[in-house]
């Protein structure tokens, strides 16, 4: 009974009627003692120092999912205070109406003329399917709508010009989906990878510089990692390199932009929409601004895939010894091993740590076929294949090499 005398919706219209809305779906068999005790704290809303006369008229409306009296039911019903005699009304300040949703059947001609039995069959639906139908059925919603679209107008993508930053795995299904849409695609990054580069469409046209993007491209869309070097890089000065009436899209990382900077842009005309799944006060119902949830994984296929990407990744480190999307450690792939042996050397990332290694694989002439280092931060990782197995006492050099924190024998 936590929900007691809390009301689902609380309406003071124009400052003088005070309007409470409840929707209960579970009969306790209780509802008029509730309704009252409800009607009545709502009916106390005196400020101090007012006068009787400045109390303002509560009306309780119930939209209950069973039938309130099954001896007497009623689709909509009224009840104010009356006199049992010659039923006089007492004060019109106070209401109850109770509309009972299982007997929509039952509503009469004045309640249909009043809409009624349109708004209850939508307090009923379950499904948006439901609700559909419903609204095509009504005239007056479907005009209603029409009449909104006005607020919706925007303009076509296909011969716009859009500036992607950062080309990785999502910059670059972004271009070749927009290339398909006929637009003129125009791509930033200096550090595109081996496979986004095989993966992305011939037609996109290399920017050599981000300023080409900001100075050239109708729409702009970001998707780069928050690093340090990227932390508000689009700020007050690349805002005004861009095309008045640009379109920004930031779906990447939410400190990558200066908001502050936007609005302004916003303000002088220079941005014309802002698009974001980064809700906050800054832009949250700011004009020129389009704030929504961050969707990423709202499908119901998203947590499967996810579990499988997982697994998918974690079979490869432990069968090849490549990372992929790790928190802490930057990705290296050598993909699957074809030669004789590999490790995998964990280490701090500080020069000479290469030559040392190398030294260790040199001194007992084993070859080194191909190797793989990268670095994040204050770690690194390296991978080297070996024409023959590394053997125990190789592991323990590396091992003893200061800055190490772990060798791993892969094959």
């Amino acid at each position: 009974e936590a929900k007691d005398f809390i009301l689902d919706i609380k309406v003071l219209l124009n400052d003088r009627a005070i309007i409470n809305l409840e929707l209960q779906v579970i009969n306790q068999h209780n509802w008029p003692e509730r309704s009252l005790s409800y009607l009545c704290r709502a009916f106390d809303n005196l400020n101090p120092g007012e006068g009787y006369q400045m109390v303002k008229p509560v009306i309780h409306i119930g939209l209950l999912d069973f039938t309130l009296f099954p001896q007497l039911p009623e689709f909509y019903a009224t009840y104010q205070l009356l006199n049992i005699k010659n039923h006089m009304l007492y004060s019109d300040k106070l209401q109850l109406s109770v509309v009972d949703l299982t007997h929509i059947d039952l509503a009469t001609q004045e309640d249909m003329q009043h809409g009624i039995d349109r708004w209850a069959a939508f307090f009923k639906a379950a499904t948006w399917e439901e609700i559909k139908m419903i609204a095509q059925r009504d005239e007056n919603i479907a005009k209603a709508a029409e009449k909104e679209k006005k607020n919706f107008a925007g303009t076509e993508v296909q011969d716009k010009r859009l500036g992607i930053i950062g080309l990785g795995a999502i910059g670059v299904k972004v271009a070749n989906v927009a290339k398909h849409m006929g637009m003129e695609v125009y791509g930033y990054d200096p550090y595109v990878s081996v496979d986004a580069a095989w993966n992305l469409s011939r037609d996109v046209k290399h920017a050599l510089s981000v300023d080409e993007i900001y100075e050239s491209c109708d729409i702009i869309t970001i998707h780069v990692p928050l690093l340090d070097s990227t932390k508000g890089m689009v700020d007050e000065s690349a805002i005004g390199k861009m095309k008045d009436g640009v379109i920004l899209l930031n779906f990447a990382r939410d400190l990558l932009v200066d908001e502050k900077a936007v609005l302004d842009g916003i303000g002088k005309g220079k941005i014309r929409k802002y698009v974001t799944d980064f809700p906050n006060t800054t832009t949250a119902g700011k004009e020129g601004c389009i704030v929504i949830p961050h969707l990423g994984a709202s499908t119901e296929e998203s947590e499967d895939n996810c579990a499988k990407m997982a697994v998918k990744q974690m079979m490869n480190y432990l069968e090849n010894g490549n990372i992929l999307n790790s928190v802490n450690y930057p990705k290296c792939d050598m993909g699957i091993c074809t030669q004789a042996g590999r490790i995998a050397i964990f280490h701090r990332n500080k020069a000479n740590m290469i030559t040392k290694f190398t030294a260790c694989f040199g001194d007992e002439g084993v070859n080194i076929t191909d190797m793989m280092n990268k670095s994040k931060g204050e770690v690194a990782y390296t991978m080297m294949d070996l024409e023959s197995p590394a053997t125990d006492e190789m592991i323990g050099r590396l091992q003893s090499i200061a800055g190490v924190f772990r060798v791993r024998v892969v094959k």
